[in-house]
């Protein structure tokens, strides 16, 4: 979720509505008790903010997840959550991390696909973080059905 994060905050600070909804969703933890409740987990106040000091902070795993190759991964589980009328399709990968569809990244604020990957591939200091990420394989993940 770390690239679609910094990607919100980039619109954010170029006045994107949409995409300050969003990171307020996140700030508050509202997107992520949205999505467990979507898969079903239920996480101590303890654990809650280690997985919000996750999202924010990513290791070594983050940047793996869509560039791992599927057999890595396993499968997925994939849900749509709404937040408000914006809907966010999120995968959980085996590990139990979560991953935000490229795809509802950037419709959720009125933005195509390749203004993602404009975004990565740009100078920005925001992009800066994710530039390892652009360069990853790119693969699928695997879902069930």
């Amino acid at each position: 979720m770390y690239v679609a994060i910094v990607f919100w905050s980039y619109w954010e600070a170029l006045g994107n509505p949409l995409a300050s909804a969003l990171i307020q969703a996140l700030a508050t933890g509202h997107l992520l008790t949205l999505v467990d409740d979507a898969f079903g987990v239920q996480r101590t106040a303890e654990e809650r903010q280690q997985a919000m000091f996750d999202l924010l902070h990513p290791d070594s795993t983050e940047a793996c997840q869509l560039g791992c190759t599927d057999s890595e991964k396993g499968i997925a589980v994939r849900q749509v959550v709404y937040l408000g009328t914006i809907p966010l399709t999120v995968y959980k990968l085996p590990t139990g991390e979560y991953v935000l569809g490229i795809g509802s990244v950037t419709e959720s604020i009125k933005k195509g696909h390749d203004r993602y990957w404009d975004f990565l591939d740009s100078k920005s200091l925001q992009a800066l973080s994710c530039k390892g990420w652009r360069n990853s394989p790119k693969t699928t993940i695997p879902v069930p059905g």
